[in-house]
């Protein structure tokens, strides 16, 4: 559970550094707008990647799930992603 929270993580910091690298090129000067965009776009679907394999896992215990709910709940405020708490009730009923 920790390596993929890591992953997903990673995955998030990936996207982000993607925003943040064509806004700079785009206050900068002019991007190279289809690169810059296939960079972004791949960055994405390595995050969306990583948090399906996340939540594909059911946590094995109470802690395990506290650590997926307080990364998703993280997630979720960070990046505005109200569906990742829809996502996570899917986990938590695979563990009832």
């Amino acid at each position: 559970m920790l390596a993929a929270l890591d992953d997903h993580r990673s995955a998030l910091l990936a996207v982000t550094q993607a925003v943040t690298d064509y806004v700079q090129a785009e206050e900068d000067a002019a991007p190279d707008e289809p690169q810059m965009l296939a960079i972004a776009d791949r960055a994405a679907s390595e995050e969306t990647a990583a948090l399906n394999a996340l939540l594909a896992l059911t946590p094995a215990n109470l802690a395990e799930a506290a650590s997926l709910a307080g990364h998703l709940a993280e997630t979720a405020t960070e990046f505005d992603r109200v569906d990742l708490f829809e996502r996570f009730a899917v986990v938590l009923a695979r563990m009832a």
